[in-house]
């Protein structure tokens, strides 16, 4: 994913309403990724809040642990 203004918090929540502050891992300039192998096959939600404090909310869809190229 990429972000302009740099993520000052990053919240994961399942559709059962549990939310849990993450950490995301810099993957260069405005970009970050977020490790969800120990986490069950779900639909979640990644609320984003930026340094600039401007909030965006992504739909993420983990369906396996295998990935393949």
């Amino acid at each position: 994913m990429k972000v302009e203004n740099g993520v000052a918090t990053a919240w994961l929540t399942d559709l059962t309403g549990r939310r849990e502050e993450v950490r995301l891992t810099p993957d260069g300039p405005g970009q970050y990724s977020l490790d969800l192998t120990s986490r069950p096959q779900a639909t979640y939600l990644l609320t984003l809040t930026t340094i600039g404090g401007k909030t965006h909310t992504i739909r993420l869809m983990k369906m396996s642990d295998i990935f393949s190229r």
